[in-house]
């Protein structure tokens, strides 16, 4: 006889809360989903796009389906001609795939997002404009959404066509406007159905809120008022699609407007009656399956498992990099958008820290250090605080800790445990009653007897477990905390970034780490070293399973990635052996000077008296030629970068001239000209630093040589960057 298959233990779901993922007009995206579905006879995938040059549009096959679709209508009439250049313009075609997972994977569970090419990492359009073919596989949420479409088919694919942007004309009919109004309705209050169980993230005062739809419902109906969704920090993830849905007005009880959520108007006695059924719902949502099978895995524990969608890494990209150029020439920010996207844009995969003269391997690695210790009292309730701190008190007898108490105990119907409490604490005698309030027979002697008896086995709490106190711990450091992570996840990309990596004694810094930079051809570490005693037991406590703690290396997952500057003072020299051990990555002087914005490159400053309008990067690179010439001789990587001011000091002249003196002068006056002042500035006092701010007030760029005041990136021109980061000036 047949019999049914057993139960499939799926994976849980990568939440993948640290992903910067945006997604504007996301109804349209939505409804495309819907509607592509509808016309495609109810597939269960769906290859909905092809390659046109580096974007995705319709498939032939779609856009006929379409069309036979349209023509059935009796009530809708739509310009054929421009429907198909405007749904290939929906976001399904323009957003990155995993904008696209987290709305319909995550949040509405309406189908699986893939690329055709199954060898792509979902990180492939990250970088660049180009999209890739996709394929939908649907749930059975989309079955759903068809049973409300199936009551009115024109209806409400109507509704769809009105959220596609298309333009349309319909055929007089008796109410149709309040009817695709109420269709709308209907359908919103669906959606909102199936977005409940979609988990989001925030940070909060440094600390990860995860939360739901249901959180947010509960907040509001508390505090009677609207609450925060934004965090203290950059939104992530389903967060960013929560903000974008919650715009488009795609939850039934929800209002949204500048970070803030509140309920809908008239809508709060509705709402306490919806979270109500969403609390329940969730409740019996739940994956723990309480069934273990004898001689073979607990379900429960195989359904809570986390296991994460193995990522293909590279062994072609470098395991160390040193990105190092000229100050400005955007080093740090270069190796921020690789590292981002090597990990997907998890932040937790990612740990940066900055090295300074007195950085040590203890700091780096780990060491020994005294932690504060909380007290005993601390995780107790306040009944259990108040109770201990009577049998604590040193002013009361026995016996009237016994009387004092006995309320506490009597309302708990918990009166015979008291006389073994004051057992445990103390040996004279006390008399004691029953829950009735009458003698107690024997005054409870055999509950006080337990009580003693068992005092030898419990430590009991004194006056001095209220103390916080001092503890000796081995606390890891971002080297050793990392590798764990990867150790215990080989599957995933970790990196660690070290900003100013010279800026520290790194033979020191690194110590008998710098034995494991040595990498194979898999990009792990070709020799051991052995572990300390102290590191050995931090590693047997956090590592679980059959990991030799005795010796480690790097993994091939991870990744020290370094930032630069040699022109920076007091920095330490490397040696060769230890530079040997990484890739070095250059940054030219005016390699990123085309990713200036207009503000940078327009000739658009006043500085000083003088109305000659001025570029910041014109300015830039006349300073970096004077500084070049044969008077000065400066070094490459003194001069500037086009990144060295921030576009925030570019955004008026006053914040221009304010940033130029402050940071440029400054950094001209104490670390490049510091010993030829009085022939690069011109003013009365060259060696005074107030001086030559005070003249560049005054005159402007004509505190500096000839050299600069007639550069040809001073003329009345305005600079141009070529597509191959080249720079021309034209004229005005």
């Amino acid at each position: 006889m047949n019999r049914p298959n057993p139960l499939n233990i799926y994976p849980d779901i990568d939440l993948k809360l640290g992903i910067k993922s945006s997604f504007p007009n996301i109804k349209s995206a939505l409804a495309m989903i819907i509607f592509l579905w509808v016309v495609s006879d109810s597939p269960g995938e769906l290859e909905y796009s092809v390659q046109d040059k580096d974007q995705i549009i319709l498939t032939n096959d779609l856009n006929e389906k379409i069309i036979s679709m349209i023509d059935t209508f009796e009530i809708i009439s739509i310009d054929k001609d421009n429907l198909l250049s405007n749904l290939n313009a929906n976001p399904i075609f323009t957003a990155q795939i995993e904008s696209l997972i987290v709305a319909f994977e995550l949040i509405w569970r309406l189908a699986k997002v893939e690329f055709l090419d199954s060898s792509k990492p979902y990180s492939a359009e990250r970088t660049g404009r180009v999209r890739y073919p996709k394929k939908l596989i649907y749930t059975i949420n989309i079955d759903i959404i068809n049973s409300l479409i199936e009551t009115d088919r024109e209806l409400y694919l109507g509704v769809l066509l009105y959220w596609l942007g298309i333009e349309k004309d319909y055929s007089q009919q008796d109410n149709y406007a309040n009817r695709l109004k109420q269709a709308e309705k209907n359908l919103i209050e669906l959606i909102t159905v199936l977005s409940e169980p979609a988990v989001f993230k925030l940070v909060d005062n440094n600390k990860d809120i995860i939360f739901n739809l249901d959180s947010i419902y509960r907040k509001i109906l508390d505090a009677n008022g609207p609450i925060d969704i934004n965090g203290d920090e950059e939104p992530k993830g389903s967060l960013r699609i929560l903000k974008s849905l919650l715009k488009d007005n795609l939850n039934s009880f929800l209002e949204y407007s500048n970070n803030v959520v509140d309920i809908v108007p008239d809508k709060d006695i509705d709402l306490q009656k919806y979270e109500s059924r969403v609390r329940c719902f969730l409740r019996l949502s739940s994956n723990n399956i309480n069934i273990s099978y004898s001689n073979q895995f607990n379900i429960d524990s195989a359904i809570s498992s986390k296991l994460d969608e193995p990522i293909y890494i590279d062994n072609n990209i470098s395991r160390q990099r040193i990105f190092f150029g000229a100050p400005g020439t955007g080093k740090s920010y270069a190796l921020k958008l690789e590292a981002e996207a090597l990990v997907s844009n998890n932040d937790e995969q990612i740990e940066r820290i900055t090295f300074h003269p007195d950085y040590t391997y203890a700091n780096f690695v780990g060491s020994y250090k005294p932690i504060m210790k909380t007290s005993k009292f601390d995780g107790l309730d306040e009944d259990t605080k108040n109770v201990i701190s009577v049998l604590l008190d040193e002013t009361k007898t026995t016996q009237e800790k016994y009387d004092t108490l006995v309320e506490t105990f009597q309302n708990n119907n918990d009166l015979t445990r008291l006389p073994a409490l004051l057992g445990l604490y103390f040996d004279d005698e006390f008399t004691t009653i029953k829950q009735d309030g009458t003698q107690a027979a024997k005054n409870n002697s055999v509950e006080r007897n337990h009580g003693r008896a068992l005092r030898k086995y419990v430590q009991l709490l004194s006056k001095d477990s209220y103390k916080e106190k001092i503890s000796y711990e081995y606390v890891p450091g971002p080297f050793m905390r990392l590798l764990v992570k990867a150790l215990k996840k080989p599957h995933k990309p970790y990196v660690l970034i070290v900003e100013e990596i010279n800026r520290a004694n790194v033979a020191a810094v690194f110590g008998d780490i710098f034995q494991l930079l040595d990498r194979n051809d898999n990009g792990e570490s070709e020799y051991s070293i052995t572990t300390s005693d102290d590191m050995r037991h931090f590693l047997k406590s956090q590592l679980v399973g059959k990991y030799d703690v005795n010796t480690i290396k790097i993994p091939s997952n991870m990744f020290v990635w370094a930032t630069m500057n040699s022109a920076d003072q007091g920095v330490y020299p490397m040696d060769t052996a230890f530079k040997r051990r990484w890739e070095f990555s250059y940054y030219g002087l005016d390699d990123g000077e085309d990713k200036l914005s207009d503000l940078g490159v327009r000739p658009r400053f006043k500085v000083g008296k003088s109305d000659k309008l001025i570029s910041w990067n014109g300015l830039r690179k006349a300073i970096n030629d004077e500084l070049s010439t044969e008077s000065y001789n400066i070094n490459e990587d003194k001069l500037m970068g086009p990144f060295f001011l921030k576009e925030s000091a570019l955004q008026d002249n006053d914040s221009f001239n304010k940033t130029f003196k402050n940071k440029v002068l400054m950094y001209l006056f104490d670390d490049v000209v510091k010993q030829k002042r009085r022939l690069f500035f011109k003013c009365e006092t060259s060696s005074r630093y107030s001086s030559i701010c005070s003249a560049f007030d005054e005159v402007g760029i004509g505190i500096f040589p000839e050299g600069v005041v007639n550069s040809k990136w001073l003329k009345n021109t305005e600079e141009t960057i070529t597509e191959n980061s080249e720079s021309k000036v034209v004229e005005v």
